[in-house]
Order: structure tokens, then C-alpha cells, then sequence
């Protein structure tokens, strides 16, 4: 089986981009970062991207909670 190498670009946002289109009041601005930090760094595999949330640091969240932010 052929293997792909995939690479997800995260987009970056400036504070009034993220502003005027990502603000959410579930999530705060540092937790959309860790977010976007997680996504970049294991290509949107979300089950990864949740078992290494920081859990310690910022809102519990599942696997659905973390592709709803993304999507």
C-alpha cells in the first residue's frame, strides 16, 4: 500500500482576524492556539491532537469538541 505524505497548513491569524471570525465564547484565545498548534503538528489526526490536549492547562475536551473547533 502506497503511503501519502500529507501536510496540513495551518492558517495564522492576526488578533483582529481572530477577532472578528474565530472569537467563540467556549474557547479562549490560548486554547484555539494550542488548538491550531496540535493540528499543525499531527496533520488534523484528532484522536492524537486530543490525547495530547493539555488538559492540565486548559478545558477537558473530546475528540468532537476539538473537530467542531476546527471545522
Amino acid at each position: 500500500m502506497a503511503r501519502f505524505n500529507k501536510v496540513c497548513e495551518v492558517a495564522n491569524y492576526t488578533e483582529l482576524e481572530y477577532t472578528r471570525h474565530l472569537t467563540d465564547p467556549g474557547w479562549s484565545r490560548p486554547e484555539t492556539d494550542h488548538l491550531m498548534d496540535l493540528a499543525q503538528r499531527f496533520d488534523l489526526r484528532f484522536i492524537v491532537m486530543a490525547d495530547r490536549w493539555n488538559a492540565n492547562t486548559y478545558k477537558e475536551r473530546s475528540v468532537e469538541d476539538l473537530k467542531e473547533r476546527w471545522w
